[in-house]
């Protein structure tokens, strides 16, 4: 199947948004919108890891279809497999990850495989039907951290297994909103604006925060992603980009080996103790020292022809 360039920038994008805001984390003097929000609130730094959710949702509907036109069973089993070795990856790096942040025995790769296995088990179903179990995953996900689980869900980065769950609703209506966009791009433009204000409308109620994983939280970052992905799709047709390439079209055909690549990167700096909480100048430098290894191996791996996704 040819390479659709949009999808390639936005996955792009999402990969140098990540490295910038985990890099510059640690960093003293950094502004506060390239760092999480502490509680409650949205910052740049919160849409990083729905952007991942969406992405994974860009190739998910398609991948799937294409396996279960040549073998229905195959289709099942080779998806589980995918998803399965995404929480498996997810557990090592994060093994390694506990010892320099609390609370980062679960990452990102786990929040995609259990994401990946929710929407494998509707991915036969109407849209309708999707939308209105995504939703019903989000109101019972909501109910129980606010009234018996916020705590599980806080003791863990991306809200550990519980919070794989609203991840999970987050990944099926991804598929609902993209279906929505193969087939009319002004529907799904609606559609991003009513859950942009179903969210905000929540937000009284269900706090936007990144950490409980709310559903104010998913419906808003949902809502961003789509906006974001339009708006690059948008520009590439409009400045006939299709055809012509850089550096994000690089970045976006591996996103999965530049994410491992950046976290051992960051280790790597991290080892000696002068790199953390570093001044901002320092943090700076080291950030576009990561970004131009990075620029280096996407470039490497496109001349190879080597392609990992998510």
């Amino acid at each position: 199947m040819k390479r659709i360039l949009s999808w390639d920038r936005y996955r792009g994008f999402a990969i140098l948004l990540m490295a910038v805001v985990n890099d510059l984390a640690t960093a003293n003097g950094i502004p506060a919108f390239l760092k999480h929000a502490p509680g409650i609130g949205y910052t740049l730094a919160d849409v990083v890891a729905p952007m991942f959710i969406f992405a994974m949702g860009l190739t998910f509907m398609a991948s799937f279809q294409k396996r279960y036109a040549n073998n229905k069973v195959d289709a099942y089993v080779s998806m589980i497999k995918r998803n399965l070795a995404f929480i498996g990856l997810g557990a090592i790096f994060s093994g390694v990850g506990v010892y320099f942040v609390q609370g980062a025995d679960w990452g990102v790769l786990q929040a995609l495989g259990v994401s990946g296995l929710m929407s494998l088990a509707v991915i036969r179903l109407k849209p309708v039907w999707r939308t209105l179990i995504a939703m019903a995953i989000l109101a019972i996900y909501q109910c129980s951290i606010t009234y018996w689980l916020s705590e599980q869900v806080l003791t863990h980065l991306h809200g550990g297994i519980l919070g794989a769950i609203s991840w999970g609703a987050m990944l099926i209506l991804a598929t609902v909103l993209l279906e929505m966009y193969s087939q009319k791009k002004l529907t799904m433009a609606y559609a991003v604006l009513l859950l942009a204000l179903g969210g905000l409308a929540l937000s009284p109620i269900a706090p936007i925060s990144k950490h409980l994983v709310s559903a104010s939280y998913i419906l808003v970052s949902l809502a961003l992603c789509g906006a974001i992905f339009g708006a690059v799709d948008a520009i590439g047709r409009w400045f006939h980009l299709e055809e012509r390439r850089d550096f994000l079209c690089d970045w976006g055909e591996n996103p999965l080996v530049l994410y491992l690549a950046h976290y051992a990167l960051i280790g790597l700096f991290h080892i000696p103790n002068l790199w953390f909480e570093p001044p901002a100048w320092l943090s700076l430098i080291r950030t576009l020292v990561m970004l131009i290894l990075l620029n280096y191996l996407a470039k490497f791996l496109h001349r190879k022809k080597v392609h990992f996704s998510f």
